[in-house]
């Protein structure tokens, strides 16, 4: 029977669990892929009598909002 100290089974026990963790954490990360955003053809427009903020078509620089029914310019951008 081998002989094993209290203290180098600590450490085993230790690097062991570090080892694991790291091998779930590699496992996760190349699993796990970032989402693909492709970029919208579409304009935020702000309706400027009730706030309600929307997308319209990027060729048109009016639109007319969806709730209220106003016409807006696409320069009344909402403030990120």
């Amino acid at each position: 029977m081998i002989e094993v100290d209290l203290a180098t089974l600590f450490v085993l026990y230790l690097f062991g669990s570090l080892a694991l963790l790291l091998l779930a954490w590699i496992v996760y990360e190349r699993g796990h892929k970032a989402p693909h955003v492709q970029p919208s053809d579409e304009r935020i427009f702000r309706c400027t009598i009730c706030a309600h903020v929307y997308l319209d078509d990027r060729d048109t620089r009016y639109s007319r909002c969806p709730q209220c029914g106003s016409m807006n310019d696409f320069g009344n951008r909402p403030e990120v």
